[in-house]
């Protein structure tokens, strides 16, 4: 069951990251990150009377950290979709993503297994290869960028996903709602003291607020599936959220995908598959 809903969890994810980055496109990264935060969290205080809980402080404190790197991933992220391809920030951003709650998970005394192992290592293949961009029609300068920013993003969201993982089982939506408010805040508070615009053009408000949606959903699901599986394979399993992007990058924007791409989206659905089968043998 969690990995189904970390598998969920990465389609609604990617969609949402997709939504973020053409936002990006009409307009600067700042407020549409913010709004996307905003949107996130009162979408899921809505649903928190749903799920009860008694979240103590140490979940408040795990979730607040978990907005830390949220906040850090989700405006590097859009930073980086506005000047570099999807295809190529989004795979690494979680590849290095992956590698935090999987080290975090292995440090805490889970153990892979063997079908685990070579699940994980399918999947990590998988996000390389899906990151290997056509070199024509993208310039040296746009490759580095999506580089540097799918790195940065990577490290945001692999505190964020480790610290979610760390919430205790009881603790409801609300670490969940703080890390969403956190993010907004920090970045809020930036964007005013700057002097800058929290809210987006016109024109890119709409799809900003399915941004904020389908990726709080999706952290939402990431959350459930954590609180009922082992950190390491359900983190890799949510990790392959650039497939989606990926596909609908290429669907929407006509972003092309290289022979290995496509071989690479084949591996993350195999390792999708093994490690699923990993969590029943």
């Amino acid at each position: 069951m969690h990995l189904l809903l970390a598998g969920i969890g990465a389609v609604v994810v990617g969609a949402g990251d997709f939504s973020g980055g053409t936002a990006t496109r009409r307009d600067v990264p700042h407020p549409v990150a913010a709004l996307s935060f905003l949107v996130g969290a009162f979408a899921l205080l809505a649903l928190t009377p749903f799920f009860g809980g008694s979240p103590e402080a140490t979940d408040l404190t795990w979730g607040a950290v978990s907005g830390v790197g949220g906040m850090i991933g989700v405006f590097t992220l859009y930073r980086g979709f506005s000047s570099a391809p999807m295809g190529l920030v989004s795979p690494i951003a979680a590849l290095v993503a992956a590698m935090v709650p999987v080290v975090g998970g292995l440090v805490l005394g889970e153990a892979l297994g063997e079908w685990g192992t070579l699940g994980l290592s399918v999947g990590l293949v998988a996000v390389v290869l899906v990151s290997i961009t056509p070199a024509s029609g993208i310039d040296r300068g746009a490759r580095l960028s999506g580089v540097a920013h799918g790195l940065v993003t990577g490290v945001g969201f692999g505190i964020q996903l480790l610290a979610l993982a760390l919430v205790g089982d009881d603790a409801g939506l609300l670490p969940v709602v703080a890390s969403r408010t956190v993010g907004f805040c920090l970045l809020g508070g930036y964007l005013v003291l700057a002097g800058r615009r929290l809210l987006p053009l016109p024109g890119a408000r709409p799809i900003t607020v399915t941004a904020g949606v389908l990726t709080a959903l999706g952290n939402l699901l990431y959350y459930l599936a954590v609180g009922l599986g082992p950190i390491a394979i359900t983190t890799a399993v949510y990790a392959l959220f650039p497939v989606s992007t990926l596909v609908m990058a290429r669907l929407v924007h006509h972003e092309r995908l290289s022979a290995r791409q496509m071989v690479g989206v084949g591996l993350a659905i195999a390792a999708a598959s093994i490690l699923a089968g990993a969590s029943v043998i």
